[in-house]
């Protein structure tokens, strides 16, 4: 077990001279016997925000009121190499780059999306106004559009900038700054998802009529398996090397458990968990598809999938805060999450071997630049 303020990382953590990329790791280290595992981020308890860098920390950040940066992971993020943070004060929104700001604007916005590109960062914030909510898509604080409605499906690169939202109860799709009404097929009048991918446009839709979904890929429609089930939620697209999958969640109408799945653009399932099961973290690596899956109603116990067979067991007594919480580098799994018992220990996993770390919070995205 590594322990100490400044813990090093496991040794295949350290850089080999011919990776190509880095291991970057975020975290929030709060004082010791302080209680932080409510999920409740106490603006007023200083706490130490901090990346790490193939298993060392390179920067640390002080956090909490009178900083201008805040504890909650929603609220940071490590892209391509650098620790970017926002904040409310006062009446707006403060963005940070390694502690430095870059810009302000007006509003105190919940950032959902954030991507930096040419060095510009650009961002998808929610705002609570009307009863809808509303959405600004910014470039470096600048709006680029903004409109009222909830937001279906987060921003993402596409050679052209995508999102898709409704508003009053009607889904538009934008890209490149054209607002796109998806082809949902007959029938279909609930839409859960929509997105453009190499030019192709892709969506999830219902029939509140029959109760049954479909994947839609350009204007055609492939009834989804669901297997008996009632409902489906948590619909996104994994991208993979050369294939898009569906991920979703199916539930009966009668309780709240769900089972995640994942399917091919034809509607055919790909894999899936067993019923009551939750995914902890899905993602695509190549075209293989992980899944951090465990218990909904006790104590978790994770296991790691891969296209549905079993890789990697974790044990126990475990949660995640993180997110992304997993990434494959150089052949390698990583995986970061929380020992509940106890003193609560943050950890990273190489493949199937756990470091314990002795500081008192928890790891919040890992990722690879």
């Amino acid at each position: 077990m590594k322990t100490g303020y400044h813990d090093d990382g496991p040794e295949d953590m350290v850089q080999s001279p011919d990776r190509s990329e880095s291991l970057y790791v975020t975290g929030v280290e709060y004082p010791s016997g302080y209680d932080w595992s409510s999920g409740k981020y106490d603006s007023t308890t200083a706490s130490l925000l901090f990346l790490m860098k193939d298993g060392k920390r390179i920067l640390e950040l002080p956090a909490g009121k009178g900083y201008g940066v805040s504890d909650d992971p929603s609220r940071h993020r490590c892209v391509g190499g650098h620790l970017y943070t926002d904040c409310p004060d006062g009446t707006e929104t403060v963005v940070r780059m390694d502690g430095t700001e870059l810009f302000r604007y007006d509003g105190n916005e919940s950032i959902v999306s954030f991507y930096v590109k040419e060095g510009i960062v650009y961002t998808l914030g929610i705002l609570n106004y009307g009863p809808e909510g509303r959405l600004a898509f910014r470039e470096n604080g600048r709006v680029l559009y903004e409109t009222d409605g909830c937001l279906i499906s987060p921003l993402y690169d596409d050679g052209e900038w995508c999102f898709s939202y409704s508003r009053s109860g009607k889904c538009n799709i934008y890209y490149g700054g054209e607002i796109i009404e998806p082809e949902i097929g007959n029938g279909a009048d609930t839409v859960l998802f929509a997105g453009i991918y190499g030019g192709r446009q892709i969506c999830v839709a219902g029939s509140s009529a029959s109760g049954t979904y479909a994947v839609c890929a350009d204007g055609v429609s492939f009834p989804l398996q669901t297997f008996g089930y009632d409902l489906i939620g948590q619909c996104r697209i994994l991208q993979g090397r050369d294939s898009l999958y569906v991920y979703g969640e199916l539930n009966y109408s009668y309780d709240n458990l769900m089972s995640p799945h994942v399917w091919s653009l034809d509607g055919r399932l790909k894999c899936s968990a067993s019923q009551y099961k939750r995914s902890f973290f899905t993602f695509v690596d190549g075209n293989d598809i992980y899944g951090f899956i465990g218990n909904q109603e006790y104590s978790p116990s994770i296991t790691c999938f891969r296209n549905g067979n079993e890789l990697y067991s974790y044990g126990s007594g475990l949660d995640v805060m993180a997110d992304p919480a997993a990434v494959v580098l150089e052949g390698n799994l990583y995986f970061i999450f929380v020992k509940k018992r106890g003193r609560r220990s943050p950890c990273i996993a190489v493949d199937s071997a756990v470091t314990e770390y002795g500081f008192n919070g928890f790891f919040s995205s890992i990722s690879a630049w």
